[in-house]
């Protein structure tokens, strides 16, 4: 058995135990998840997002997928060239205050929801 410390995305660390040999990517696709505790109150503090429109359920569940693609995109814009358009992306990011677009991304990956954002009018 192995024991790893792993930052999440909102900071948190936690140690991870493995057994055995783990691919490396287990550990980047840990890192870039929020914690559970995190996940389990909807961390929205640190961000000033604005509040959605939508029924209560469409925006909790909207909330969640908002906040994960926020990690997302933040992580995914640091490694690759489109760090750029950062200010761009952030600008059209909090200005997609439907629950039901972010609803309906739920399934894109973090490069496509990013060419998503910034084609958005």
């Amino acid at each position: 058995m192995a024991e790893y410390n792993i930052t999440h995305s909102c900071g948190h660390t936690k140690i991870l135990k493995t057994y055995g040999n783990v691919p490396h990517s287990v550990f980047i696709e840990e890192e870039r998840k929020l914690c559970l505790q995190c996940e389990q109150v909807g961390f929205n503090t640190n961000l000033y997002l604005p509040k959605l429109e939508g029924t209560d359920r469409q925006i909790e569940w909207a909330e969640k997928i908002r906040l994960e693609a926020a990690y997302e995109l933040g992580w995914l814009m640091k490694k690759t060239e489109f760090e750029k358009e950062g200010y761009e992306v952030l600008n059209k990011f909090s200005k997609l205050k439907s629950a039901v677009w972010w609803i309906n991304q739920r399934g894109l990956t973090a490069k496509e929801m990013l060419m998503k954002i910034i084609n958005s009018e």
